[in-house]
């Protein structure tokens, strides 16, 4: 129930932030079995050692002895490349964070065309954005903004009302320092509050520096709080009426699905022939949002 209400959130979140059902297919991974079925063959032509070397594993394993560290969390970059392969995706835009997701993916096809031939897998095309390529957190400047960070005061979240998002900005973290200036090494609380306003109006840190040169602290604060708030809680509002009706949402899902089903199968039957395999018995054609 708990997994069905969270994936549910998770549409209602992309759907009120701007996804168009109608030019986007939007879906559960789950729901189209071809994702899981590619990372299978793919798990064949990756090295462990590149697995090893995956920044988000090594943080995420902490110091957990590494034979109790579940194999999920060590393959699970496998999957992100099976979920990107599968499409013949050829640009993928990405934060900062995943840049080396990408360049894993990239790797792992290369590996698998060199055995099957030059133009089985589509290597991915990395799309970093200018600006707000990683947003940090408001709290620790050396950490990026997560909803998985126990600081609640660390991020800005969808659903945070505009006197919510007011107090978070107005307590994040900055400097001593007058004025405003854009410096990730001496100034980085500072500059990734620079960085999230020039994402937020569609310019450069340098020119949000010019603007604020001269500025007090509080008055930048409050005119990113502003801005903030003239993006977020219009998602906010449009979050809460897609949540009174959840049959709409789950009929996107349903009919993404069956879209996304119908472009991964198309993949996969040349992949299966070059590999060897045979196509499934079952493959679902009518999947149920509750599949999991």
């Amino acid at each position: 129930e708990m997994c069905i209400r969270d994936r549910r959130e998770c549409a209602v979140g992309l759907l009120a932030a701007g996804i168009d059902p109608v030019r986007s297919t939007l879906f559960v991974q789950s729901q189209v079995p071809q994702h899981s079925e590619l990372m299978w063959m793919l798990t064949n032509h990756t090295q462990l050692g590149w697995l090893h070397r995956m920044t988000q594993f090594k943080a995420k394993r902490g110091t957990q002895d590494q034979d109790h560290t579940g194999v999920g969390l060590l393959s699970y970059p496998i999957l992100q490349a099976a979920d990107i392969l599968v499409y013949r995706a050829t640009h993928v835009p990405v934060g900062e964070d995943q840049r080396q997701h990408l360049e894993l993916a990239r790797q792992i096809a290369n590996s698998a065309n060199h055995r099957y031939g030059s133009d089985v897998f589509m290597p991915p095309q990395t799309m970093l954005a200018e600006s707000g390529a990683r947003v940090m957190s408001l709290a620790d400047p050396s950490s990026k903004m997560s909803k998985s960070d126990p600081k609640e005061a660390s991020r800005v979240n969808m659903v945070d009302t505009p006197e919510v998002i007011l107090k978070k900005i107005k307590k994040a973290k900055t400097d001593s320092l007058p004025g405003i200036s854009y410096d990730l090494a001496a100034r980085p609380a500072v500059s990734n509050l620079v960085d999230l306003f020039a994402c937020l109006s569609d310019t450069t840190a340098e020119a949000v520096c010019r603007q604020y040169r001269d500025a007090r602290m509080g008055d930048f604060k409050s005119d990113l709080a502003e801005l903030l708030i003239s993006q977020v809680d219009p998602v906010r509002q449009e979050m809460t009426r897609l949540r009174a009706d959840p049959e709409w949402v789950d009929q996107v899902l349903d009919q993404g699905a069956m879209k996304a089903a119908e472009l991964a199968e198309a993949t996969m039957g040349p992949i299966r022939e070059v590999v060897g395999t045979r196509t499934p018995c079952l493959l679902y054609t009518s999947p149920s949002p509750r599949d999991s």
